[in-house]
């Protein structure tokens, strides 16, 4: 992934919603695209821990704080892979097929 060739880099976590508010002013502002954008949010095991508990941030952050549009847990045919919703104006999250094509946002750690 591109972000992690670079020193600390990595899908970016949104840790709080003052950053949910953000990295969504980021993408609507620097972004001109009408889809969904990645960030850092999986579930490495793909569905199999009740009401949506496999999901994990990528840089290894813990996941106090969720998002999500609608929980992954009640979507009949989940994703594994998170990204911020443009239905939501970039400050909710949703699942979404990990081998899709989409624009990200990298987050650098100092």
């Amino acid at each position: 992934m591109a972000c992690q060739k670079r020193p600390s880099g990595h899908l970016v976590s949104v840790l709080s919603g003052a950053e949910g508010s953000f990295v969504a002013s980021l993408v609507k502002n620097n972004l001109k695209t009408l889809s969904d954008v990645w960030i850092g949010l999986h579930d490495p095991t793909e569905g199999s821990e009740p009401n949506a508990s496999g999901w994990e941030w990528s840089s290894t952050d813990v996941l106090n704080y969720v998002a999500w549009e609608r929980n992954p847990a009640t979507v009949s045919n989940p994703g594994y892979c998170g990204s911020l919703s443009r239905s939501s104006g970039y400050l909710r999250w949703r699942d979404y097929n990990c081998y899709v094509n989409l624009p990200y946002v990298c987050k650098f750690k100092d």
